[in-house]
């Protein structure tokens, strides 16, 4: 414990765990030892980087974001993998469409084509809609990608490819998971 006399006392170490460690105040006493079997039993998360091949994914949003001097802007597109080992991983697809305030026209294909692959045609008039309505319209539809790594020849930068290949339909246990995965980010803690 500190003094006000001794400001930069180090503190008394406890022989024994805190036991509301993690608990807010007035709260009950958590008793975490219930935990320590179950995590034998249970595998680490992934980290890092999902490796190169196709994937099924759910769409989870995509939003328009600027690079930290604010000279680039793009669509970045944040898919979770929906089957097989990776499930649950989430890939990352950026889409550069403005530099220094000037629109890169030779961009826009691009971008339309990847709306029109999950079922949105951008434009005006019947039938298609603006991009921010399309950005609303895109989460929750589901895709299957192909994620490339390389190297460039002449800088040897490592880049990633994320390519929409199709829409597809997502079976009921998919939806099901998905619908349990959004409903968790809504919890308010």
């Amino acid at each position: 414990m500190t003094h006000p006399e001794e400001p930069f006392a180090e503190p008394q170490h406890q022989d024994a765990p805190d036991e509301s460690l993690g608990t807010p105040m007035g709260a009950d006493v958590v008793d975490l030892t219930s935990l320590d079997d179950m995590f034998d039993t249970t595998e680490s998360m992934q980290s890092g980087e999902v490796d190169d091949g196709n994937y099924q994914c759910i769409v989870k949003n995509v939003r328009i974001q600027a690079s930290k001097d604010g000279q680039y802007k793009f669509l970045k597109w944040e898919l979770v993998v929906i089957a097989g080992a990776n499930r649950n991983r989430h890939i990352q697809k950026s889409d550069l469409f403005e530099i220094g305030g000037q629109v890169q026209l030779e961009r826009l294909p691009y971008i339309k084509g990847d709306f029109k692959t999950v079922g949105i045609t951008l434009g005006k008039g019947e039938g298609k809609v603006g991009l921010l309505q399309a950005l609303q319209l895109a989460a929750g539809r589901s895709v299957e990608i192909t994620k490339k790594s390389g190297k460039a020849a002449k800088s040897g930068k490592s880049f990633v490819n994320v390519y929409i290949n199709k829409q597809l339909q997502l079976t009921d246990d998919q939806r099901a998971a998905w619908d349990e995965m959004t409903a968790a980010d809504q919890l308010p803690f």
